[in-house]
Formats: structure tokens, C-alpha cells, sequence
């Protein structure tokens, strides 16, 4: 497993967990989340905050390897999810992005 390198990074994946995984799933069992939930939380910031999104990507994958490890679970969404979520695309820069156009570039439309 990844050791931590200093106290901003840990303080960095604390703060990425909390805004963006916690309030969506804090209170669910480990073993019921998949990949929709993921997708679901991730879909909003994945063109917009590409790095970011894959950092919390990257942090739940890495949270399941450890429950998985550990015997709490046996499963891993995270490739079902960077599936779902598919490649990430830089937005047009020259306006701010809207609610479809986030969606049309997540679902690999445009």
C-alpha cells in the first residue's frame, strides 16, 4: 500500500474524500457501493476537474483494495467506473461548461 509523503498530502486526500465521496456515501455500506454510486458522484467533475476526479478515482480504488484486503469485501468498481465515466475530455475553455454539455462529453456524445 501507498505510504503517505508528508502532512498535505494526507491533508489533500482527507479534503478530496470529504467534498466529493462522504456526502454521497459515508453512510452506506462498503459492500453496496458500485460502480453507479461512483459514476454518479464522479460524472459532475470528470471533464470539468480532470485531475481532481481521477485523484478520487484513484483514492477509492485504493480504499477498496485495503477492504478487499482486509476480507470486508470482495469487489472493486473502479474499473467498471473509469469504464463508465470513459476518457476524460478537456471542455471548451472559452465558456463555462453547462449541465448537458458535461453530460454529452461524459457519455463520449461530442
Amino acid at each position: 500500500m501507498k505510504r503517505w509523503k508528508n502532512q498535505k498530502s494526507i491533508d489533500n486526500w482527507s479534503d478530496r474524500m470529504k467534498k466529493y465521496v462522504y456526502p454521497a456515501l459515508a453512510d452506506k455500506p462498503i459492500i453496496e457501493i458500485n460502480a453507479r454510486d461512483l459514476t454518479a458522484i464522479l460524472i459532475a467533475i470528470w471533464n470539468t476537474k480532470t485531475e481532481t476526479a481521477s485523484s478520487v478515482l484513484y483514492q477509492i480504488k485504493q480504499v477498496f483494495n485495503w477492504v478487499n484486503l482486509m476480507g470486508y469485501c470482495n469487489h472493486n468498481p473502479y474499473e467498471a467506473t473509469k469504464t463508465a465515466l470513459g476518457k476524460q475530455k478537456v471542455l471548451p475553455a472559452d465558456k463555462p461548461p453547462t449541465l448537458a454539455s458535461v453530460k454529452l462529453y461524459s457519455l463520449n456524445i461530442l
